[in-house]
This record gives C-alpha cells, sequence and structure tokens, in this order.
C-alpha cells in the first residue's frame, strides 16, 4: 500500500468570485468566466456534455484553501498537466484523458462517468482549469442541477512529495510525521503576519471524482459532520472514501507507449552511475573497472562532429535522422547535441555559453530521472522514427561518422587506441563527481539538460529494442557524460 502523503482538494474549498462549475454552452463561456481559451478548446464528444471546472487556485492569486494546503504557482503551472496525461494517445498528438470517477472510487474495475479533455493553467486569474465530459446518461442529476444555476462538487487527488509548514519549515512526507503547527494551529497568523498552511511541493494530480458535499457522505466521522471548521487530513478523505486507491509507482502518469520501457532503462542506467561513481571513489575492484577507469574517459578527448557535417545534418527530418544515427550506435555528445539544437552559430554565443553549466548536470543524469523523470520518461519528440525509407545521402553521412562518433563496442574501442597512440594522450581519469558538485540553478541550463536526457534516453532505448545496447554500448553512453 502507498504511504505518501495524498493531497485532497474540492472546488469548494476555494472563495471562488464564479460557479466553479458550468456547463459549457459554446466557447461565450470560457470567455465569460475569465478562463484560458489557449488550450481549453476540445471537440465534443457523442454522448457527452463539456464542463468547465475551476480545479483549484495558485497560491499567489487565491492564497490557502480552507484546509491550509497552498499550491505554489510554479507547481501549478509544472504539473497541470498530469490532470489530462494518461489514457492512450490519439493521432493528432492529443490525449483520451484521465477517467472521471464518483466519490472517488478509482479501482480500474469501478464505474467511470466522463473524462477530462483539457487542463489549463489560467496566467490572469492564477488558477488550474479543466474541460470535463460528462457521460449524459450516468450523470443526468448533476447536469440538471447545472443546467438549473445550480452547484456540484468536484474532487481531485495528488501524489505530493512533502509539504512545508509556513511557519516552521518543517517537511512531511506524511501525515505521521507533522510538526506541532500542524494541523492544530492552521489558518492562524503569527507575529510575522505569516499564515499557518501547508506548502505542497511537486504535486501530481491522479484522480478527478464528482462527490457530494463532505457533511452528506455516509461515512464521515461526527466531527467532520458537525464542524464546517474542522481541517481534513488525508487519513479523513480515506475514511469517507473507502474506494479510493493510490498507484503504487508513478505508472499513471506514463501517457507515452515508450514510458515503460524508457522507466526500466532508467533503473539500469541509473545503477551504471552509481558502480562508475563508486570506481571513481573506490578504485577498480577488477579489470573490468580499471579499464573503465583509465581508458573509456579518452572517448571524449575525439573529435567533435564538425560545424559543417552538422549544418548538413541539422536539413534532415530529425525522427529519421536521429534513426539513422542509432542504427549505428551514434548519440550526439553533450556538446554535438547543443550545436544539433542551435547551429554552429548558436554555440558561439549564449549556447556555448550554457554548455560548460550543463556538463555539470549529466553526471547524475539518469540518477535524478528515477527520482523524479516523468516529463522525460513522457517525451516523444526526440523518438526515431519507424520508417525504413531514408532520404538521399542521409545513409553516406551516417556511414562517415560511424568510426568517430559511435558508442557500439568496436569502433569505440579502435577510437580509444588511436587516441592512445596518435594523439598520445595521458591515461584519462574520470572527473570525480564532487569535482562537479556545484551546480547552476538557471532555469534555461536545467532545461536544456533535460533536453539532452530527453534525447539520450529515446536514443539508448531505440538501441535496446533493436537488440544492441549491450553493457559496453551504456558504459560508454555514460562516460559521454562526465
Amino acid at each position: 500500500m502507498y504511504k505518501g502523503l495524498i493531497k485532497f482538494s474540492d472546488t469548494n474549498d476555494w472563495n471562488w468570485d464564479i460557479e466553479p462549475v458550468q456547463l459549457i454552452h459554446n466557447s461565450n463561456t470560457l470567455t465569460k468566466a475569465g478562463a484560458d481559451n489557449s488550450e481549453l478548446r476540445s471537440e465534443k464528444t457523442a454522448g457527452q456534455t463539456d464542463v468547465l471546472v475551476i480545479a483549484l487556485g495558485a497560491y499567489e492569486g487565491t492564497g490557502a484553501n480552507r484546509n491550509g494546503d497552498i499550491f505554489k504557482e510554479a507547481a501549478c503551472k509544472q504539473h497541470y498537466k498530469t490532470f489530462v496525461k494518461s489514457g492512450s494517445k490519439r493521432k493528432d498528438g492529443s490525449y483520451d484523458g484521465r477517467a472521471l470517477n464518483r466519490h472517488h472510487k478509482n479501482k480500474p474495475e469501478d464505474p467511470k462517468y466522463g473524462n477530462i479533455k483539457a487542463a489549463s493553467y489560467n496566467d490572469k486569474m492564477k488558477r488550474i482549469e479543466l474541460v470535463i465530459g460528462m457521460d449524459n446518461d450516468k450523470c443526468a442529476e448533476e447536469l440538471q442541477k447545472l443546467a438549473e444555476g445550480k452547484q456540484i462538487n468536484v474532487s481531485m487527488a495528488a501524489k505530493v512529495a512533502y509539504d512545508k509548514c509556513t511557519w516552521c519549515g518543517h517537511e512531511a512526507k506524511t501525515d505521521n510525521h507533522r510538526c506541532k503547527h500542524i494541523p492544530s494551529k492552521l489558518g492562524e497568523i503569527n507575529k510575522r503576519g505569516e499564515m499557518c498552511s501547508m506548502d505542497n511541493i511537486d504535486p501530481k494530480w491522479f484522480e478527478l471524482s464528482i462527490v457530494g458535499r463532505p457533511a452528506d457522505r455516509i461515512g464521515m466521522s461526527l466531527k467532520l459532520a458537525s464542524d464546517s471548521s474542522y481541517v481534513k487530513t488525508a487519513s479523513d478523505y480515506r475514511e469517507l472514501y473507502p474506494g479510493f486507491v493510490v498507484p503504487e509507482d508513478d505508472s499513471f502518469l506514463q501517457i507515452s507507449k515508450y514510458a515503460a520501457e524508457k522507466r526500466s532503462l532508467v533503473k539500469k542506467l541509473a545503477a551504471m552511475e552509481k558502480h562508475i561513481d563508486g570506481v571513481i571513489e573506490g578504485g577498480p575492484k577488477d579489470s573490468k573497472d580499471k579499464y573503465l577507469a583509465e581508458q573509456k574517459g579518452k572517448l571524449n578527448h575525439g573529435d567533435d562532429i564538425s560545424d559543417s557535417t552538422m549544418e548538413e545534418l541539422r536539413g534532415f527530418e530529425p525522427a529519421k535522422l536521429l534513426k539513422a544515427l542509432a542504427d549505428k550506435g551514434i548519440v550526439f555528445s553533450p556538446k554535438d547535441f547543443i550545436k544539433y539544437l542551435f547551429g554552429a552559430k548558436g554555440m558561439e554565443g549564449g549556447a556555448g555559453e550554457m554548455f560548460s553549466k550543463v556538463k555539470k548536470h549529466l553526471p547524475s543524469m539518469f540518477s535524478e530521472l528515477e527520482e523524479d523523470g516523468d516529463d522525460v520518461l513522457n517525451e516523444e519528440k526526440y523518438e526515431p522514427s519507424h520508417s525504413d525509407i531514408m532520404p538521399k545521402g542521409i545513409m553516406n553521412m551516417v556511414k562517415n561518422l560511424f568510426e568517430n562518433h559511435s558508442l557500439f563496442d568496436q569502433p569505440a574501442h579502435g577510437r580509444i587506441m588511436r587516441i592512445t597512440i596518435v594523439k598520445k594522450m595521458p591515461i584519462a581519469k574520470l572527473k570525480h563527481k564532487e569535482e562537479e558538485k556545484e551546480m547552476s540553478k538557471e532555469s534555461a541550463v536545467k532545461t536544456l539538460a533535460k533536453e539532452y536526457a530527453a534525447y539520450k534516453l529515446a536514443a539508448l532505448r531505440y538501441i535496446d529494442s533493436q537488440n544492441k545496447l549491450d553493457e559496453d554500448t551504456i558504459f560508454n553512453a555514460l562516460v559521454q557524460n562526465r
């Protein structure tokens, strides 16, 4: 059973200036409600009625909710799409959307009452908005209430890494590890003018339900039914909704058809990263480790892809180019990847300056993805094409890059020998991770590092799908990050 922190919130937990749940008659409904039209437009679905839901507010715009929970704007912007990122992907790139449940009965075998069709973060109003499709037959009572101008209550659940007390900064990963202020002081103002609240870190929403008002639900304890000011905890909600289940992992966020494969591969890559760190810290334990420590690092002394060649490569369709490269075991180095994104001229400006900072994030890249990498696992823009038809010239170019850039064992080993003999390089030492401890906090640098992680993971997954990803190739790919 999942023992981490779960947060529930209802549409009636905030004081809105408008009705938080409204029937969508046409696009004017969104405009009148002040909703963000850019991401909320969706096609009508037969047998459903579309409904606008003001799901929750960012702290900067609405403050804490009635339960003392706050969701910072940065977290809302980063994770609002988790409301819809599930199910299968349509041909147009959109998703079927997460199912709509009733009373948090969310087991696969439980009835479904519609789906979440779209989600948006409204910058102007500082809130998360949803469009849900409610099944006309199963939700007739709720739809009738909305048509009469009455309200219904919609409740959502999120996994939260931890919450932080705004008074003392204590971080709680479960309801059983609270500071003295939570929940007894929630809502109170201290001498510094700070309201006692719980700042929810890294929320990922995974479930949405139609619910009755809490006092109407059978099974609610007497204190909840009689005291409307009582702050409800996750334990209270679980008592209230016994049919609720929590996924053990983050599989509810797996929207890419390759996400499961990538998750498995990330675990293997993270384990090997730790092994390399162990060799660096404790020294080689066998001849294989000695070869890794003394020779593999020389791969990074090879030549980069020339500017002229890179410009030619940038002219091909990305998915087909990435397939042709991956088939030969060629994975762009961090520097070549940035050059591919921005061009040779870009490397002379801001992109080149970022490179020295980006590379500091890479030695533990897959270990970090193992902890929190849903966005990267679900990224598909770097997936190699499945087409066997390649443009003219692309295969010859890739063939010419094979000996000097492939990560497969034979060309990589030959490259190490050439670098040792021809360039007369001294024994290369892999940098100790402590030497790269200082990380830049610039968001652009972190974003670029994530892009490289997404690209590299997609390439390695494809190579693995072709049964070409052996241990040597993995080590070569990891050494390339150092």
